[in-house]
């Protein structure tokens, strides 16, 4: 009798019925070029947006106060997370998205209203564009252009920009309806003894507050992706992503862990790359020059003799203008890779809560057909 063998088992496929592993993909699936341009257009045009303030006010640009105040409240989710701290993810979660906004619209009354949604578009537009690039290519282990994917993402911009938007004016909603009926219930004599008796509804307004802001800010990242993913409205993106969150909260909340660590790591890695280099090149550029020649570098001119400020000479000047000009290529990198990272890491974490919670394989994606066409079924041969 012949030896039965046991079958063969690669790594692929132990790994293959794991569905977390996919994420780990997500830097490589960020960093093909399509998806990274489109993120580096999404960068430069929010820059250029968020630096329009500044024809108007004297304040510093509105996006980087933005930057600063959302990178400090979503450090602050991110480290309490870490820690299973459920009250301080809720609190980081208030001053990311009530809080600084709050404190926008005081500093900056006419850019926040006005350049806020604009910049929120841009995002959604060439977002959209980046995660309907990474369905496809789960779907069909093809990679489509950049240009035929923000085609689709454009001509679903409204829907998208709904399914985005309509949750933060919910939450801007309940939290003005709190704060109005606070006002009408305890400014008059009387009044407010009919307000304390009924706080028990204005708690239970701040508890779907702060549910909405958890929803929010898990399945916020996914609403975008289930939009172009789906192919439907702007109502079902934003309840299959809260649905699939509320469904399998551990099994999110594990996915987000995995693209949030992964999506870190090369944010890192690319910064060291990209601001690293251009350091060093600055660095070592000067490094065998004098104080005069360094002003190309610096924009500083050295004192004269008698201790007199000296301006710049035209040739110096224009070279230091060249090089602020290409010192601006560093950060919009970074950030156009931040941005694909973003969307990327929303579109695997959605895929894989969606198998998990429907059972749908990651390869259907609507307006796609699969990387295979099936084989014609033979027909049956004519009788003579």
């Amino acid at each position: 009798m012949p030896t039965l063998l046991p079958p063969v088992m690669l790594l692929r496929d132990l790994g293959g019925q794991l569905v977390w592993t996919g994420l780990l993909r997500i830097p490589a699936a960020a960093l093909w070029p399509s998806r990274w341009v489109l993120g580096v257009i999404a960068a430069l045009l929010v820059g250029l947006l968020g630096s329009l303030s500044r024809i108007w006010s004297d304040q510093p640009p509105f996006l980087t106060t933005l930057l600063e105040s959302q990178a400090s409240a979503w450090g602050s989710v991110l480290s309490t997370g870490a820690q299973a701290d459920l009250a301080g993810v809720a609190a980081g979660l208030r001053r990311a998205l009530i809080e600084a906004p709050t404190a926008l619209l005081t500093q900056y009354p006419v850019s926040t209203p006005v350049l806020g949604p604009l910049m929120l578009g841009v995002l959604v537009a060439c977002g959209g564009a980046i995660a309907r690039s990474s369905a496809v290519e789960s779907a069909t282990d093809r990679r489509p252009a950049a240009a035929r994917m923000l085609g689709w993402s454009l001509a679903r911009w409204p829907s998208a920009m709904a399914a985005a938007a309509v949750p933060l004016a919910a939450v801007w909603m309940l939290i003005l309806l709190m704060r109005s009926l606070g006002w009408l219930g305890f400014s008059l004599p009387g009044v407010d003894i009919a307000a304390g008796l009924l706080f028990p509804l204005q708690a239970l307004l701040g508890l779907t507050t702060v549910l909405l802001l958890l929803a929010v800010g898990l399945a916020g990242p996914m609403i975008v992706p289930a939009r172009m993913i789906e192919d439907s409205d702007a109502i079902d993106a934003m309840q299959r992503s809260v649905a699939y969150t509320i469904a399998h909260p551990l099994r999110v909340l594990l996915y987000a862990a995995v693209a949030v660590g992964v999506s870190g790591l090369a944010l890192a890695l690319g910064r060291i790359l990209i601001a690293g280099s251009w350091q060093l090149a600055l660095e070592q550029a000067g490094a065998w020059t004098g104080p005069v020649r360094d002003a190309a570098l610096t924009g500083v001119m050295p004192a004269s003799a008698a201790g007199e400020a000296r301006a710049l000479p035209t040739t110096t000047r224009i070279s230091h203008w060249l090089i602020n000009l290409w010192s601006q290529i560093p950060p919009l990198l970074i950030g156009g890779y931040a941005i694909s990272l973003f969307f990327t890491a929303g579109t695997k974490v959605y895929l894989a809560a969606r198998q998990v919670c429907d059972g749908q394989d990651q390869a259907d994606i609507q307006g796609e057909g699969p990387a295979v066409e099936p084989l014609p079924t033979p027909r049956a041969s004519a009788m003579p």
